[in-house]
């Protein structure tokens, strides 16, 4: 009498169907990728994963304690100014791929308010493996001095892959501000 078996290996990923257990191949684990057809499971073909990055900004912030130094009152009560400190201060990100598939190399911007009118600074960031994590640094040292003055109560918001060079699972999330008071 003949029988079907059906073995279902990785949680369903891959289903194998033979008339006896003698017909189905023997797999080795990590021998074939996961979305490799083997055999078609209910007459259609195995389904292809759909693998992509995604990249968020999970942190961003000054440097250190000493990035903002103290304006004149006046200038802070006229102006609603703050002074970034060109000399020992830069903005730092933490960029993760909460993704399936790994990124590509691309750009991360910082958008500010300051007393010269917007400030746009970017800074290349590398490939970053699916559930991996890389550090920007991107520097306030600025030819325009008016840069180094940020406005009081405004945001910094920057945008990881603003070039749009990694195909992304969410490309909504790409973006996060932070208010500095």
């Amino acid at each position: 009498m003949s029988y079907k078996r059906t073995v279902i290996l990785a949680a369903g990923l891959i289903i194998l169907t033979a008339n006896s257990h003698a017909e189905l191949p023997r797999i080795q684990s990590g021998a074939m990728p996961l979305n490799q057809k083997i055999l078609p499971a209910f007459g259609k073909p195995a389904p292809k994963l759909n693998l992509k990055a995604d990249l968020v900004i999970q942190d961003m912030g000054y440097s250190n304690e000493f990035c903002t130094t103290s304006c004149s009152d006046q200038w802070k009560r006229e102006l609603g100014v703050e002074r970034i400190s060109r000399e020992s201060c830069s903005w730092q990100m933490t960029v993760k791929n909460i993704g399936s598939a790994n990124s590509r190399t691309g750009k991360v911007e910082l958008r500010y308010d300051s007393l010269g009118g917007p400030v746009k600074l970017t800074a290349n960031i590398p490939a970053i493996r699916a559930g991996h994590t890389t550090n920007v640094v991107l520097s306030f040292n600025s030819s325009n001095v008016t840069h180094l003055y940020r406005k009081l109560n405004s945001s910094f918001t920057a945008k990881v892959d603003s070039t749009n060079t990694t195909a992304e699972s969410d490309e909504r999330n790409n973006t996060k501000s932070v208010r500095i008071r």
